[in-house]
């Protein structure tokens, strides 16, 4: 292959990266901006909701990219041999315990921002109480699950093969 066959295969590859990164996290957007609006519309605080939404965006942008280096590290992915509702129940507990992980570190450098430290920051999140915790991944989990069972399909159905199921004329 030569020079300019290996940048476009390198610019189609950073393309199709883009895109699913894109999609992850909008996807996570969808699942922080319901939680953030949750949390808000149950504590009846005057906070704007504006501001929750774009942390919201922010924390899925950054959360994307960590989803997709999971993808590349194989976190959550089991052997291919196991039913697929199986790997996607596996790989769906794994998103959500990145997910957990990256709020408590998240909670803990806000308080480091503020001037605080990241045990006062750990504090908050259980200063949440535990039914609001178990609310908060439950909803997690509903959201985080399709897109888990939605990756196990596509990694395991050829593309010509998904695009015919998608997109063909059903006989009949």
């Amino acid at each position: 292959m030569g020079e300019s066959g290996r940048r476009r295969a390198v610019g189609h590859a950073l393309k199709h990266e883009l895109l699913i990164w894109g999609f992850v996290s909008s996807y996570l957007f969808i699942l922080f901006s319901a939680v953030a609006a949750y949390v808000w519309a149950k504590s009846g605080s005057a906070g704007h909701l504006g501001t929750e939404i774009g942390a919201a965006a922010l924390r899925a942008i950054v959360l994307g990219k960590f989803v997709l280096m999971g993808k590349i590290f194989g976190v959550g992915t089991m052997d291919v041999g196991a039913p697929l509702a199986h790997r996607a129940l596996v790989r769906s507990v794994a998103l959500l315990l990145l997910v957990a992980l990256f709020v408590v570190v998240e909670e803990a450098i806000v308080s480091l921002i503020h001037g605080g430290t990241a045990r006062e920051g750990l504090q908050a999140v259980r200063a949440r109480g535990g039914a609001d915790l178990l609310t908060s991944l439950a909803l997690f989990y509903l959201i985080l699950l399709p897109l888990a069972l939605l990756q196990e399909v596509v990694r395991n159905i050829p593309p010509e093969s998904l695009a015919g199921h998608l997109f063909a004329r059903a006989d009949g």
